[in-house]
């Protein structure tokens, strides 16, 4: 368990702000809070277990609306895809693997 004070000296920022990206991890099923002395938050799973991508997807959740241009979807062109967009969203808004 940790407190949103030491958690915020220890990177060096504000514990109110430690407080509102908990609370976006919390509601994601990353982190768990205990009120009351000796409280704090945890995290809910081994830390092996938890990515990058999770903790991405947890805190960037609805913040995100990308629009995707990829070219023109008749053309030559080696490196555009034309599902470029449904990929894309798919990754960032849909929670589809990174």
């Amino acid at each position: 368990m940790a407190s949103s004070e030491e958690i915020a000296a220890n990177v060096c920022t504000n514990p109110a702000r430690v407080r509102k990206v908990m609370s976006c991890l919390r509601k994601n099923g990353i982190v768990d809070t205990r009120e009351g002395s000796g409280g704090g938050y945890k995290l809910c799973k081994p830390p092996e277990r938890l990515t990058l991508a999770d903790v991405y997807r947890a805190l960037a959740a609805g913040s995100l609306a990308p629009s995707w241009c990829s070219g023109n979807p008749e053309g030559d062109c080696v490196v555009q895809l034309p599902t470029m967009g449904e990929v894309m969203d798919s990754v960032f808004c849909g929670g589809g693997q990174a």
